[in-house]
């Protein structure tokens, strides 16, 4: 996972939240096209990136009204579905990418005519070819076919009737597998597209009049616990169990988000394994890492998103860098628990997806 994953939640994030009064058809459905390059981000996959590649994609957005009062926070985003086909122009190493996923649309600027808008997308991506030791040796960017697509897209809209829009924009997608199977180095896409969507269903007006006051809750301690499979090299090796604990302590600004800090504890057998094919002996205790974090989580009504800054205050693993981040989603089940997957990065580097649950402590109202 590269380092716009960061700045890809940041700019959620910043987003505006002030209500609107205009109405809006229910739905809206529509494709692009586009052409772009592969980021050369390491040395070896620079046979990828020496040619250009293509990018289609259709959609299907359902737009909120103000029904829960999430969506008036958020200033009344599309709810979306996205099926992508990318030709990486190497059909021997890698072939035709695909990718399925869901999204949130969001408004940053509109008028009568033109709008802007910022789309995060997060899904699965199939990739047809990959690694092989003995048959396709070159491809080092990705050793599985299902991966973990992530994109990013940003583009401007120009009404040409009142339902029918001309857009043009800018999209950078991501697809690795997060370390679950060598070669890991992922590939990075940034495509200019253009395309027409079209409005349907029956207009209606927005409600931004709020179901629930917000209510002031003193901050409270979480605890979680989460796992993930890693796997290092040589491909096709074994694969260790990684081992995580996360204690926070957490404040609940608004309607949208958190922000918190905490320590981690992380404990991953891949790690003292890698160290000892190098010759390097680390005891049990050694391959312990603790780190302290920033966390900030915005809110979907249930649905929850989290990002996090952290560095190692202790760790005996130097390689990648001892500042990394943490992103992704938690399923709230009830005031008390919640179940969570994360992607742990160093930068240019996935190292583990983990799943887990939470659960909070000394929560109440204020």
């Amino acid at each position: 996972m590269k380092q716009s994953t960061l700045a890809f939640f940041l700019v959620a994030f910043c987003l505006s939240s002030r209500g609107q009064s205009y109405s809006s058809r229910s739905y809206t459905a529509g494709a692009n096209v586009g052409t772009g390059i592969v980021i050369p981000h390491s040395p070896i996959i620079n046979y990828l990136a020496n040619r250009h590649i293509t990018h289609y994609e259709v959609y299907a957005e359902k737009r909120v009204f103000g029904n829960k009062d999430w969506q008036k926070s958020h200033n009344f985003p599309e709810l979306g579905v996205l099926l992508s086909v990318f030709g990486l122009n190497n059909p021997k190493n890698i072939g035709t990418a695909l990718s399925f996923a869901s999204y949130l649309n969001y408004k940053v600027f509109r008028s009568n005519r033109l709008q802007v808008s910022f789309r995060p997308a997060l899904g699965l991506g199939y990739v047809p070819k990959v690694f092989d030791a003995k048959d396709n040796f070159k491809n080092a960017a990705i050793g599985s076919k299902l991966n973990l697509f992530l994109a990013a897209h940003s583009d401007a809209s120009l009404k040409l009737t009142k339902q029918v829009s001309a857009k043009l924009g800018m999209s950078f997608s991501h697809l690795s597998n997060s370390a679950f199977q060598t070669p890991n180095l992922g590939i990075n896409m940034m495509t200019l597209l253009a395309g027409l969507n079209y409005q349907f269903g029956k207009a209606q007006p927005f409600n931004s009049v709020y179901d629930k006051s917000f209510i002031k809750q003193k901050a409270y301690w979480r605890l979680a616990a989460g796992m993930g499979l890693n796997e290092i090299n040589p491909p096709n090796g074994d694969k260790y169990l990684a081992k995580a604990i996360f204690i926070t302590r957490e404040k609940k600004l608004n309607r949208l988000s958190n922000i918190g800090g905490g320590v981690d504890l992380y404990y991953n057998p891949a790690l003292r394994v890698q160290q000892e094919n190098d010759s390097v002996s680390f005891s049990v205790f050694d391959n312990a890492q603790v780190a302290v974090s920033f966390v900030h989580v915005l809110h979907f009504g249930r649905l929850q998103f989290s990002s996090q800054i952290s560095y190692y205050l202790k760790s005996d693993h130097h390689e990648l860098g001892d500042l990394f981040h943490i992103f992704g989603g938690r399923w709230q089940a009830n005031e008390t628990f919640d179940c969570f997957f994360k992607v742990k990065t160093h930068i240019d580097k996935a190292e583990v997806f983990m799943v887990g649950i939470g659960l909070k402590l000394n929560h109440e109202e204020k």
